[in-house]
């Protein structure tokens, strides 16, 4: 969806017309849209855009300060200056993004704050500083354009100071390693990168929280646990409220000891906590259906479930029933859910994640396998996050359609991959039980009832609570 904005420039009397755009796709779903002159310029931003303030609105440059939320680094607040000629032609900005090359492109200036902030004091122009006020901890943040950054905290004025080449290097190092991760599926690298700019002397507390976060992340998903514990904690310690922290602590502990201990953990140390998956009391809803789900707690996964769409959003009633009914077995009702939902907004699902649930209601109920295999295929060539979660079903099709040698070649490599990520991927880990036992069924399909033995049982390890996991168990149990 999108708005059409008009922003207002006191001093010169000049106004400047653009979009402000949102969608439900990938990591970045909203953006600015500007055309002026022969100029057509986009700021791509990795979360909301909340605030939009006119510096330079003129023949020869346009300058904007906008106050948006990232959700890739820590669900911070980013602040960053735009810079725009109205002659370049094409001008097409992503959040982070900060040029580590400034002698050919001018780096616009960014600067990472706490969430729910919003400007108070803007002199920019005139001092190089902009006042935020933090609404949660009811803080005044000064944010100097030489990377000064002040914090008024309970009488006393903290003062951290850092380099703009330094946060230049900082943020470069954060775009490749998010890079390096998502679109080249290069974990190892990205931790490499990551711990660079974590190296780098980053004064600013809620950068070096998320540096530090994003780094345990990086070891989290390696399997590396203790390390990603020691980067995370780290990271709390900065920044108390990173929440991305709080909740990668409590996916170790269900990765390593299984979902009611993380349970116990949530609700004894980290009650606190109210924004998880940059969701609010949403995210931490959330988080506790699944991991009821994953206990076998259904009925207690339920009555988050129905706080979501009763207090908050009643659209992710339809995704969120078809996942409980899933896990329960009741699979023509899961579809019939997650069908009738995608004639409705997809709440806070992206819809490539949506569309993943549909297809597999598709395969669990048996219907509509055309439909479910055109959308694998076009999830596992187009999106960064799922994709590594269709080919097992993509397989399944495969061979229920005869083409046994292209599934044959395909299958232990995607199983493989599968289980690699779901030692430090949470949603991964959450469905495994469902992929383990697509294996298996297409392993009969294949004659190898050896490695249909091992799928098995790898669905009862990762979820012995659920239907499917019923039917795996009398399988074995008949042979």
């Amino acid at each position: 969806m999108s708005a059409f904005k008009e922003l207002e420039n006191g001093k010169a009397g000049k106004s400047l017309a653009m979009f402000q755009f949102q969608n439900f796709q990938g990591m970045y779903p909203s953006a600015l849209v500007l055309n002026k002159g022969r100029t057509f310029s986009v700021l791509s931003s990795p979360g909301s855009i909340e605030e939009t303030r006119i510096l330079k609105n003129n023949a020869r440059e346009v300058s904007l300060l906008v106050l948006g939320n990232n959700n890739l680094v820590s669900h911070l607040a980013y602040l960053t200056e735009w810079n725009i000629s109205p002659t370049a032609g094409r001008n097409w900005e992503i959040i982070p993004s900060y040029n580590q090359e400034p002698k050919d492109v001018p780096a616009d200036f960014l600067a990472f704050v706490p969430p729910n902030t919003r400007i108070i004091e803007n002199h920019w122009l005139s001092r190089g500083r902009v006042v935020l006020f933090d609404k949660q901890e009811r803080e005044a943040i000064t944010v100097h354009r030489n990377g000064k950054l002040e914090v008024d905290r309970k009488g006393k004025n903290l003062i951290y100071r850092d380099r703009p080449e330094i946060l230049a290097q900082a943020n470069g190092l954060i775009n490749e390693s998010i890079q390096q991760k998502t679109m080249h599926r290069n974990p190892e690298k990205a931790l490499e990168l990551i711990g660079k700019a974590v190296e780098l002397p980053v004064q600013n507390p809620y950068l070096r929280s998320a540096l530090l976060y994003l780094k345990g992340d990086c070891e989290t998903g390696l399997g590396r646990y203790e390390a990603g514990k020691k980067s995370l904690e780290e990271a709390l310690q900065y920044f108390p409220r990173n929440n991305d922290a709080m909740q990668r602590l409590l996916e170790i502990i269900f990765f390593e000891q299984g979902p009611l201990p993380a349970i116990e953990t949530m609700e004894r140390s980290y009650s606190q906590s109210r924004n998880f998956f940059g969701l609010a009391n949403v995210g931490m809803r959330l988080f506790l259906g699944h991991l009821h789900l994953a206990a076998g707690q259904m009925e207690k996964a339920r009555e988050y479930f129905e706080k979501i769409y009763q207090e908050n959003y009643p659209y992710a009633r339809n995704p969120l029933s078809g996942i409980l009914e899933m896990f329960k077995g009741n699979y023509a009702q899961a579809y019939r859910y997650l069908h009738q939902g995608e004639a409705q907004p997809p709440a806070f699902f992206i819809v490539r994640e949506y569309r993943l649930l549909l297809a597999r209601s598709m395969i669990l109920a048996r219907t509509d396998l055309g439909r479910a295999r055109w959308i694998l295929e076009d999830l596992a060539k187009y999106s960064l996050r799922q994709g590594h979660m269709t080919e097992v079903s993509l397989c399944f099709l495969l061979a229920r359609e005869g083409k046994l040698a292209e599934a044959r070649e395909r299958i232990g490599p995607a199983f493989e991959k599968l289980k690699k990520m779901a030692a430090g991927d949470f949603e991964t880990r959450i469905w495994f039980w469902y992929d383990a036992f697509i294996y298996a069924r297409t392993m009969e399909l294949l004659g190898n009832p050896r490695e249909a033995r091992k799928g098995y049982r790898a669905c009862l390890d990762a979820n012995p609570h659920t239907a499917l996991a019923a039917e795996a168990r009398k399988i074995l149990a008949g042979r």
